[in-house]
């Protein structure tokens, strides 16, 4: 008998179907031979502290660093009934061998390995390995059956990412929580992504706007500028200059461009273009990706590949026809495949790409927002290996006196694959055509433009949404990330990886550090305050990064794992080390309490303690923490009365013990009325009154 573990329900029984494993028992199917069970995701992770020594409940400084000598595994206490279920499955006697089907990549890895460890099994084990769950892949990856040794190196970078994370997530979070006195908390790569956010936020709160100037000659549409001026009355005096001088063009070339088809989606892109065109975070981008591939919809979607192999192109045409014929589509069919083969920058997997199984039914079968990232996956795919888009740059110089003024205009007059876009999902062509009527000469004399000073105020930079923190969190390299941001050529040295960024911004989120606006990221205040006390190695994007190329370099057997977890370890101790944190959180706290007193506006005084009274949101209330004295701003009186106690009016009736009130409502008579209110104390509560 055979026991196949799965990562998750519905995958073993995609793959129970397939194998015959048909007849349900009680959390595994059996059948021809198998057993087909799964895990759950994480059934094991790395233990706690405390189950090295008690001692280690209780936070002290004293013990950092932790760092076992051997690193205990646990059992999930919410499903540590199924993971013994799967160990007496695993150790029986009629258990010949063990096929893990876990998720083709490192977490998936992980998780059966930790299991394997946990269940004391020492039974042989192959790797299923599968980047769609139709059939025919199913059956070609129990075909083609690895032994585990081969997947050794992916173990080991999952386990030493999950270590690294460990030990500096585990000890700095101790270590600048204990000395702060609040709890803050410290992650590897979550630290470091923050650490984006912060600095773009204080850089726009930091911005000074200024006013710059440019000299223009316009005609209807047509726009020539000169350089920059920031000084007004240098752009006045310019123009002043030039204003009855001749206009000479100087140069007009006209040079052919084309825009190059986009790549076929990894990951990390389809997240990117769903926050941007459907405003979907990168998790839920990820659970509807997960979701259409356990329908056999679409292959693995945890990728970073962008290409798919020379075996795969005979497939791939065979669903672009698909693709064409189900829905009917009106745009001429290019089938360039070649753009999108090469099998050299495929690792683990493909980029993901639709699968035979396309049809209008299974179509219609998903939900609004499923059919929505279904259709930009089919419309990337026949984009991808459609014709460039083609136009020309017209390039037109003048001269004024001795000052130069150009423009630089783009039209397009091929629209090759942006026609798929616009027929699928109603993307809208953007041509730039209506300047290229004005066909200006070389060396003649212009008449009618008009000389004109142009203002403009500097913008500050943009807040990251999670379409750019997503580009910076992949694309950290050497440079600086802002420039990064918008490259469009880059090696993949990134923060994370795909299959977790999505879960670092939720993170984040969830922690109380960042908070979505619309579709903006936004690190709270809470999160700024985290990023000035912790020290600056640990918040380099750059060094974890690095860290992530190691990472991976252990995957393909490039970098020593052993020398890895030696150089985290080293990195964990000098974190703790740190003498000077003290003084840096010291200043700190000492800037959080002047702002927070230059915040504060004082209300009156408590009419209990006389301490003072401060407003928050809902309330105001005495800064004594022994009294209990608050008004509410809508107590029951006053919303009753269809008003409520604002600032003023509580400032003037702590003073004056009295405040009058033009519309208060009645209902008994449904009309407004006039009165004062006052106040008297019982106990604790206060109790309003009216005084006509």
């Amino acid at each position: 008998m055979k026991l196949v573990i799965a990562e998750k329900p519905s995958v073993a029984m995609e793959i129970g179907k397939v194998l015959g494993a048909i007849y349900k028992e009680n959390s595994y199917l059996k059948g021809n031979g198998y057993i087909v069970s799964w895990c759950y995701g994480h059934l094991i992770g790395l233990a706690e502290p405390e189950e090295y020594n008690e001692s280690y409940k209780k936070w002290k400084l004293e013990d950092l660093p932790i760092i076992p000598s051997r690193y205990k595994l646990t059992i999930n206490d919410e499903t540590k009934e199924h993971f013994y279920f799967l160990k007496n499955l695993m150790n029986r006697d009629d258990i010949e061998e063990i096929i893990c089907a876990t998720d083709s990549g490192r977490e998936g890895e992980l998780i059966f390995r930790f299991v394997y460890e946990k269940a004391d099994c020492n039974k042989p084990v192959k790797r299923l390995w599968v980047s769609s769950l139709t059939e025919e892949s199913i059956k070609n990856g129990f075909k083609n059956l690895k032994d585990m040794k081969n997947y050794d190196n992916l173990y080991y970078a999952g386990l030493n990412r999950a270590i690294a994370d460990w030990l500096i997530g585990l000890n700095a979070t101790r270590f600048f929580s204990v000395n702060y006195g609040n709890k803050i908390t410290v992650g590897r790569v979550q630290t470091a992504t923050l650490n984006i956010l912060v600095d773009r936020e204080l850089k726009i709160k930091g911005f000074k706007k200024d006013k710059n100037y440019k000299i223009l000659l316009v005609k209807d549409n047509f726009i020539a500028e000169s350089k920059v001026y920031d000084n007004e009355d240098e752009a006045r005096k310019v123009l002043e200059k030039i204003k009855d001088k001749e206009i000479l063009c100087t140069q007009n070339t006209k040079n052919k461009i084309h825009k190059k088809t986009p790549k076929l989606y990894d990951l990390t892109l389809l997240q990117r273009d769903c926050n941007s065109y459907l405003g979907l975070s990168a998790k839920q981008t990820l659970d509807i990706a997960q979701s259409l591939y356990e329908k056999k919809l679409i292959t693995y979607p945890r990728t970073d590949s962008n290409y798919i192999s020379d075996d795969m192109m005979g497939d791939t045409l065979y669903i672009v026809d698909k693709i064409y014929s189900t829905f009917n589509i009106k745009t001429e069919k290019i089938t360039e495949i070649e753009k999108v083969v090469n099998n050299d920058k495929i690792t683990d997997h493909h980029a993901i790409i639709p699968t035979k199984n396309i049809s209008q039914d299974n179509f219609n079968t998903l939900n609004e927002t499923e059919a929505k990232v279904l259709k930009m996956i089919y419309t990337r795919l026949l984009e991808a290996i459609h014709n460039n888009v083609g136009g020309y740059e017209n390039n037109i110089k003048f001269k004024v006196d001795n000052i130069e003024l150009t423009s630089k205009y783009q039209y397009i007059d091929y629209y090759g694959y942006l026609q798929i876009g616009q027929e699928l999902l109603g993307k809208k062509i953007e041509t730039n055509k209506e300047n290229k009527d004005y066909n200006f000469i070389k060396g003649e004399i212009v008449k009618d433009l008009k000389i004109e000073l142009y203002d403009y105020f500097t913008s500050p930079p943009k807040r990251y949404t999670e379409d750019t923190l997503l580009s910076a969190m992949e694309s950290i390299t050497k440079k600086d990330y802002e420039e990064i941001e918008i490259s469009k050529d880059y090696d993949k040295k990134g923060l994370g990886t795909p299959a977790t960024r999505a879960s670092i911004i939720e993170k984040l989120i969830n922690v109380g550090y960042v908070e979505r606006k619309n579709k903006n990221l936004m690190p709270t205040e809470k999160g700024i305050n985290a990023i000035n006390i912790v020290d600056e190695k640990i918040k380099s994007p750059l060094m974890t990064a690095e860290w992530e190329v190691k990472l991976q370099d252990i995957e393909k057997g490039k970098y020593d794992k052993d020398k890895f977890l030696s150089e985290i370890v080293d990195f964990t101790k000098s974190i703790v080390s740190n003498k000077n944190i003290n003084q840096v959180i010291k200043n700190e706290m000492t800037t959080l309490n002047d702002k927070a007193k230059k915040e504060k506006e004082l209300i009156g005084l408590c009419p209990c303690c006389k301490s003072k009274v401060y407003e928050a949101d809902k309330n105001f209330y005495c800064s004594n923490k022994d009294c209990s004295f608050t008004m509410f701003k809508e107590d029951k009186f006053f919303t009753s009365k269809k008003t409520k106690l604002t600032k003023t009016k509580a400032k003037e009736l702590l003073k004056n013990k009295v405040v009058a009130f033009d519309k208060l409502y009645s209902e008994k008579t449904n009309k407004f009325y006039k009165a004062k209110v006052t106040f008297e104390l019982n106990g604790k509560y206060v109790n309003y009154k009216l005084i006509f």
